[in-house]
């Protein structure tokens, strides 16, 4: 069994795995990466998945409950995720996707758009550039 978990860490470009002394939680952040030009990190967080993206351009700010990122898939189907992090006026989302693992990784992510408080950014995904499915069902396997 540790030689499975210990493939299946390496295979997933863990950057930290930890527990928190106080709480028991764990949080496993994989490695980020461009998608497009959109950075994302993916993290799993005790039970929970969340996603985190990142834009240069001004879109405004993310306020939570508000502020949201369309995934469109490659069946056409749109994924509606709102930011749920604090309000970041950098360009940074955090979205959760507990509802939407099923979605997530059994589907490619054609398109992103991020919408701010004040514009939207749009990304088209080449070909091989969605790294979403893969690295949630790592995820999911740590």
């Amino acid at each position: 069994m540790l030689c499975t978990v210990s493939s299946a860490w390496a295979q997933c470009k863990v950057a930290s795995d930890g527990v928190d002394e106080f709480t028991g939680k764990r949080t496993v952040i994989l490695k980020g990466g461009y998608v497009g030009a959109v950075l994302q990190m993916l993290v799993k967080s005790d039970s929970s998945y969340f996603l985190y993206l990142s834009t240069a351009q001004d879109v405004g700010c993310a306020r939570t409950g508000e502020s949201k990122v369309l995934m469109k898939l490659d069946d056409g189907s749109v994924i509606d995720l709102v930011h749920v992090g604090k309000l970041n006026c950098k360009g940074t989302f955090t979205i959760k996707v507990d509802d939407y693992m099923e979605e997530l990784t059994s589907h490619n992510v054609t398109t992103i758009r991020l919408i701010g408080t004040r514009s939207q950014h749009t990304e088209e995904l080449k070909k091989g550039q969605d790294t979403f499915s893969k690295g949630l069902t790592c995820l999911t396997s740590l």
